[in-house]
């Protein structure tokens, strides 16, 4: 029954994640590694919560790669080590040389051995971010996971009195398979890592992997295996800038009155419209270059700017730019007040900063451009409006 439940899940959650990796990746496609330590319990002819707790010990390697806001693929590498006792009715049960035990006949009664294993895992896991279905900027996350594991076990009885080998037991000579689906917490922290809690069960194919077995075999073999570890981004998202290190110093200017400023094509960059910066330019002689310039917002802690919802915005900035080489610009990174100053002033920097170097990377002058964090708005407080940068041209330097 428990076979078929975890197999249904692996399934099911499978042909769910399909859709999903037909997709494009979009802005939130990223590769990431994690690392963790956890702690297996074994459930089989022998168990981990037999009379007693025997919490094993173990850590991994994972490489990810998130398909979009809520669904990632992830190759998981594990090893880890567990111990396995009788339980109370196998007390009088016997096993043979093989690691049979045949009830009536055998070398080494179960009550005085126990059982020890270590599994090599390599297998792949499906995250599925529940909260993200819904709000993808939330720092707290649960995830649901099917997994399917290959596994390598390497078991061994052990005599209780001396702790030394007795036997190797039922031979494993081949890697088995498990299934099973997982369930996870996250937390995400500044820079890109996140720390997470996971807690997986599965179905062991193998009945030998503590190194016994019974004839004839009848028990479904379990594995729990709860870790705890952190996650780094690798890669970025590609349909942004990700900022680059500017000058900092502080500048103040005063917008005046705005005025419309025409555009033309503002799809496409001004570099290739030489025909439309000439027109603009006979119609923005005695013309403020403030007017119509709107602020880039940026994602709940995120400093990377997403070049596609505001193409418009930034085509207009590079246009006056370019209209304008004789203003100085002023970029100011704004957060919101919803994390520690520290953070907040960082965060509004880097923000700043993405927006000069997006900038500086479609032809404007560096020297021109001075890049002021300015931190919290306290003013807007938690909005969205207040995770911002605004580029301001200095009319009267």
């Amino acid at each position: 029954m428990i076979k078929t439940y975890l197999q249904l899940l692996v399934g099911c959650a499978t042909l769910f994640c399909l859709p999903a990796k037909a997709q494009s990746p979009d802005s939130s496609t990223a590769l990431y590694v994690a690392v963790h330590a956890g702690s297996p319990l074994f459930w089989g002819d022998f168990s981990s919560t037999a009379e007693k707790l025997r919490l094993g010990y173990g850590g991994g390697l994972s490489l990810g790669y998130q398909l979009n806001k809520w669904m990632a693929t992830e190759l998981d590498v594990n090893f880890m080590k567990g111990r396995l006792d009788a339980n109370k009715w196998q007390t009088t049960d016997l096993l043979d040389d093989n690691g049979v035990i045949r009830y009536t006949k055998g070398n080494f009664k179960a009550s005085s051995v126990y059982s020890k294993t270590t599994v090599l895992q390599v297998g792949l896991r499906l995250p599925i971010s529940v909260f993200r279905l819904f709000d993808a900027d939330k720092k707290f996350n649960i995830a649901i996971a099917p997994h399917i594991y290959l596994n390598k076990f390497n078991p061994g009885i052990y005599a209780i009195e001396t702790n030394k080998k007795v036997t190797d037991g039922a031979k494993v000579t081949t890697w088995s398979y498990s299934a099973g689906g997982d369930i996870g917490f996250s937390y995400k922290l500044a820079h890109g890592k996140a720390i997470f809690l996971q807690s997986a069960l599965s179905w062991l194919s193998d009945d030998k992997f503590e190194g016994i077995t019974t004839e004839p075999a009848w028990r479904d073999n379990l594995m729990l295996y709860t870790r705890i570890g952190i996650r780094f981004n690798l890669g970025k998202k590609k349909n942004g800038v990700a900022p680059t290190p500017i000058q900092s110093t502080v500048a103040v200017a005063s917008p005046k009155k705005e005025e419309v400023v025409e555009v033309t094509n503002p799809s496409q960059p001004l570099v290739n419209q030489p025909n439309s910066i000439e027109k603009t330019q006979e119609k923005q002689k005695d013309t403020n270059p403030n007017e119509l310039l709107s602020p880039i917002y940026f994602k709940l802690n995120k400093a990377t700017i997403d070049e596609t919802k505001h193409a418009e915005i930034l085509n207009r900035m590079l246009q006056l730019a370019n209209l304008y080489p004789q203003l100085p610009i002023v970029i100011e990174g704004w957060s919101d007040t919803s994390g520690p100053v520290a953070f907040n002033n960082s965060l509004a920097q880097q923000r700043a900063e993405a927006l000069a170097s997006y900038l500086i990377q479609q032809g404007v002058d560096q020297k021109r451009i001075q890049v002021v964090g300015k931190g919290s708005d306290k003013q807007l407080g938690r909005s969205a409006k207040a995770r911002r940068a605004e580029l301001i041209f200095i009319i009267n330097p």
